[in-house]
């Protein structure tokens, strides 16, 4: 079911990612706002806390930070004036060729019983191939089980990866993970294999909130098993 819409959850993340950074700069500074607060998740962020592009969109992904995600819409909306954040990423989702995909806010969240965001594994796969391509340097920081960011004000927050399994895959060059009621678990992962060097994408999307460490894994044995037979 590769082209099949659904849920995306903090997937999404990685498209919010990929706007800010085309249209930010890197010296732009983002301040979180009440606003931002208020979202669903706490990953300890503070009011008035003043941040560089690249440090919270490290956050943001590590963590996956909501706070984060909406405090970047909050900046680019209070810049642009008149341009709506989501319409951008919508717009870059077309612009790189993700056919199923629709984003409705900057972080996944669903609402009202609607999903944040939908889409199809195979955009996904699209979507962390061009996060690989073109935020080469972001991609290396969800590589990692834990890292620690600081903000301009000197305040260090030291995170724990969302995605289990950063302690077990020695070659990853990439992952994001989501999950919400209507989601499910969802996880997105590109790593090296060992030996035959191939970079090899897995979308998961559907599963649980556990499932899907268990059945991405599956998958890779799977594809380790391909290239043995091959």
């Amino acid at each position: 079911n590769a082209d099949t819409p659904l849920p995306l959850a903090s997937v999404t993340k990685l498209a919010t990612a990929l706007v800010v950074e085309k249209e930010f700069l890197q010296d732009e500074t983002i301040t979180i706002s009440d606003s931002a607060l208020k979202i669903e998740g706490d990953n300890g962020l503070v009011l008035g806390e003043k941040w560089s592009r690249d440090a919270l969109l490290g956050f943001m992904l590590v963590i996956s930070s909501n706070d984060a995600a909406f405090a970047f819409k909050e900046a680019y909306q209070l810049k642009k004036t008149g341009n709506d954040f989501i319409a951008a990423m919508n717009a870059y989702a077309k612009d790189i060729g993700l056919e199923h995909t629709t984003f409705s806010n900057p972080a996944g969240l669903d609402r009202a019983g609607q999903a944040g965001a939908i889409g199809s594994a195979r955009d996904m796969g699209k979507l962390i191939e061009h996060f690989l391509d073109t935020a080469p340097s972001l991609a290396t920081e969800t590589m990692y089980p834990q890292q620690t960011y600081k903000s301009l004000d000197g305040k260090s927050h030291t995170i724990s990866n969302t995605n289990d399994l950063a302690v077990h895959i020695d070659s990853l060059l990439a992952s994001k993970t989501g999950y919400t009621n209507l989601a499910g678990g969802n996880l997105a992962i590109a790593y090296r294999m060992p030996i035959y060097g191939n970079t090899i994408i897995i979308v998961v999307l559907g599963s649980t909130r556990e499932g899907r460490f268990v059945d991405i894994e599956g998958y890779m044995e799977g594809v380790e098993n391909y290239f043995k037979i091959s």
